[in-house]
């Protein structure tokens, strides 16, 4: 007993043990606090906690500083350990997702572009409509019986994996996006099939396609002399220390200046540029946020642009 609260050890817990609580605490401490229960399952070794040990521990309570309902953590933890294993056997081999290069499931495309990830999406309710980050890591063709072309993929978030169902109206439009080897933006509606959620696709676009098509015009609000800005960039570092807290950051220094000049994040990668439309917020891009920026990121990480002239 401490207070009001009742610690049990969890190596105690029905079906789990020591050896696989060693191994959880022992990733922990090397790699940091958990963030989802894709990353929980991408990050600890499978063979010592399998299926039954992680059940467990979501009936225990173990996974509650997770947010997710234990019936939408147990609902998910199919694709989460399906994902996990897909990752780990990734890595064993030398391949590194753009996720991974990102640093993990805190990435600047899941904050300002898609705001669902793997656990979230199996919390909402049937139906619902979707908007999603990720990449296609499989995909095969199918006939119906009218002999239409329709498909099938995997969407790798950056906490996890999800089924994607494209029936041929929507397939006629977007098999070249299904192709692309980038992240893509998909939107749909989520369904459950007898294997568990899944999305049926409406619309699957490549995320440069996706942010330069992007909603949200205006003539913005910052200002040099008499000129209006019409674009704020801010750079960052996939190679960042402590890559999720200095998002927070950011997002509440560009809060602090909100306005109406569109705000665009460039992900600087070791070999290429990603570059986001942040849509659901513009800023009033004043010396003040130039200095926040800059602060935290250094020297020339913020670029405001006025017509005609970078």
């Amino acid at each position: 007993m401490s207070g009001d609260a009742i610690h049990f050890g969890l190596a105690a817990i029905k079906n789990v043990g020591a050896t696989a609580i060693d191994s959880i605490v022992k990733v922990r401490e090397t790699d940091g606090a958990f963030a989802a229960l894709d990353d929980f399952c991408a990050r600890v070794d499978l063979r010592l906690v399998n299926r039954r040990v992680i059940e467990s521990l979501i009936k225990a309570g173990a996974f509650d500083s997770l947010r997710s309902t234990r019936a939408g953590l147990l609902a998910s933890l199919d694709q989460a350990m399906e994902g996990g294993q897909r990752r780990q056997r990734d890595r064993e081999e030398g391949q590194v997702s753009l996720f991974d290069a990102l640093g993990g499931g805190d990435t600047p495309k899941a904050a300002a572009v898609a705001s669902l990830n793997a656990a979230d999406l199996a919390a909402r309710a049937t139906g619902s409509r979707v908007l999603l980050l990720g990449q296609v890591s499989a995909f095969t063709e199918s006939a119906t019986k009218s002999g239409n072309r329709m498909a099938f993929a995997t969407l790798e978030l950056v906490d996890g994996s999800v089924p994607l169902t494209i029936f041929p109206e929507p397939y006629r439009t977007c098999a070249t996006a299904l192709r692309h080897k980038g992240p893509v933006i998909v939107k749909g509606r989520a369904d459950d099939s007898d294997k568990g959620r899944v999305v049926l696709a409406e619309e699957i676009k490549p995320l440069e396609e996706a942010v330069a098509n992007g909603s949200g015009n205006g003539n913005g609000n910052g200002h040099r002399g008499e000129e209006a800005a019409h674009a704020c960039r801010i750079r960052v570092s996939a190679a960042a220390e402590s890559l999720g807290a200095l998002f927070a950051s950011l997002k509440a220094a560009c809060r602090e200046h909100e306005g109406r000049t569109p705000l665009f994040v460039h992900v600087l990668l070791p070999e290429q540029e990603v570059v986001l439309r942040v849509k659901e917020l513009g800023v009033e891009p004043a010396p003040a946020l130039v200095a926040k920026v800059e602060a935290l990121l250094g020297p020339g990480s913020i670029l405001v642009e006025y017509a005609g002239r970078a």
